[in-house]
C-alpha cells in the first residue's frame, strides 16, 4: 500500500475517538441516574446543613482536591449544579 492510499493518523485517532463515543452512548443510557441523583440530593443537604460557609468550604476543598490532581472541570460542573440547584440561595 503506497502513502498515498494510507488513512493518516489524525483520521485513524477520530475514527477511533467516534467510535469510543458511540459505544459509550449506550452505557450512559443504562446508567443508573435515580442512584447519581440521590448522591446529588445527600451532597445537596449535607452543603444545606454548613449554611454560609458552604461556598467557603466548596472552594476551599475543590482548590484542594485540583491541586492534588482531580481535574478541575468537575468542580466546575458541581458548583454550576449546586447554584441552579438552589444552594445558591444563601449566596444571593
Amino acid at each position: 500500500m503506497d502513502k498515498a492510499t494510507r488513512p493518516s493518523v489524525p483520521l485513524r485517532i477520530a475514527g477511533i475517538t467516534v467510535l469510543a463515543l458511540a459505544g459509550a452512548v449506550p452505557l450512559l443510557l443504562a446508567a443508573p441516574l435515580d442512584v447519581w441523583l440521590a448522591y446529588l440530593r445527600g451532597a445537596r443537604a449535607g452543603f444545606e446543613d454548613i449554611g454560609l460557609w458552604a461556598p467557603f468550604v466548596f472552594i476551599v476543598v475543590s482548590a484542594l482536591l485540583t491541586a492534588i490532581g482531580f481535574p478541575r472541570l468537575i468542580f466546575c460542573v458541581l458548583g454550576g449544579a449546586a447554584v441552579r440547584c438552589g444552594l445558591g440561595r444563601a449566596v444571593e
